[in-house]
């Protein structure tokens, strides 16, 4: 009772009483879960945006094969206006995805299967003589067919143009040969018929075709061959060609080749002669005439 007397005048002195301790302690945790409050509810727009953002996000369509796609996949179903160059290029896209067919394609299938209806569908119109006049197109009165740039149509013409390439074939260049070009090169090389190099250079693979495997001579003629000795003096190789018929190239180079010596001769230095028009030093031409003019042989002596 005593020791609350002091504080109790105090308060009645108007002077605020100092906190304890505990007092403190808790004001403290106070504004520190006040504070991460203010934290929590300013971050929790941007998780929100950042979940909404996420689930914008849409996954990359899977693209199907060109030959699993419909007209409606490829072209929409809403008509449009589309220039010429782009209708001439969708058709040789479909005559390159159908390289496999031996027959020509005919008008009325481009139409039906390769072009929308708002193209231009009309045979002989500027759509048709383009594709006819086209350096991919093989136009005939059959239908169409598309030409590879370098007439590669199936594995077998494939391995002959890398061969008659032997510095080697990059794969863009063969690509438009036919559908699965590039997968027949890489078999060609699983095969051993094939190399596949990487060029960092121009960043593509490039496809060299491998030495073709030579045919082994029968056994008995490789016997016959091992165990024939040519003669090694030359008179006697030529006699046994005379013997056989043949003449020996050796024969005909002995008769026009010299002799060949091991022993060096020296050249003779022939003595040079003056001639007195030629020379340079023209104001000297007196002193060579006259008695004194047979000193003077040569011009290394004096």
């Amino acid at each position: 009772m005593e020791g609350q007397a002091p504080s109790a005048a105090a308060a009645a002195g108007g002077q605020a009483a100092k906190p304890s301790l505990a007092a403190w302690k808790q004001g403290a945790v106070q504004m520190t879960m006040a504070s991460a409050g203010e934290l929590v509810a300013k971050a929790a727009p941007k998780q929100q945006k950042s979940s909404s953002n996420k689930a914008a996000v849409k996954r990359p369509k899977v693209d199907k094969p060109f030959l699993e796609k419909t007209k409606e996949e490829r072209f929409g179903s809403k008509p449009r206006e589309v220039n010429m160059s782009k209708q001439v290029k969708d058709v040789l896209q479909f005559l390159e995805a159908h390289q496999a067919r031996e027959r020509p394609i005919t008008w009325e299938e481009i139409v039906s299967d390769a072009i929308p209806a708002w193209y231009d569908t009309v045979e002989g119109g500027q759509l048709y003589n383009l594709l006819v006049g086209n350096d991919r197109v093989a136009a005939s009165a059959h239908g169409f067919m598309y030409r590879s740039e370098h007439g590669i149509r199936d594995k077998a013409t494939l391995l002959r143009f890398l061969r008659e390439h032997p510095q080697g074939v990059k794969a863009n260049e063969i690509s438009d040969g036919y559908e699965n070009v590039l997968r027949d090169a890489d078999q060609l090389h699983a095969e051993g018929a094939a190399f596949k190099l990487y060029n960092a250079e121009f960043k593509v693979d490039v496809y060299f075709a491998a030495p073709e495997k030579r045919t082994s001579a029968p056994p008995d003629m490789a016997e016959v061959y091992l165990k024939t000795q040519l003669p090694l003096d030359p008179a006697e190789l030529i006699a046994s060609l005379s013997g056989l018929g043949m003449r020996s190239a050796l024969a005909s180079a002995a008769s026009s080749r010299k002799p060949i010596s091991l022993v060096k001769t020296e050249r003779v230095k022939k003595k040079r002669k003056m001639n007195i028009r030629h020379m340079t030093n023209v104001h000297m031409a007196d002193m060579l005439t006259g008695a004194d003019a047979q000193q003077y042989t040569s011009i290394d002596r004096r």
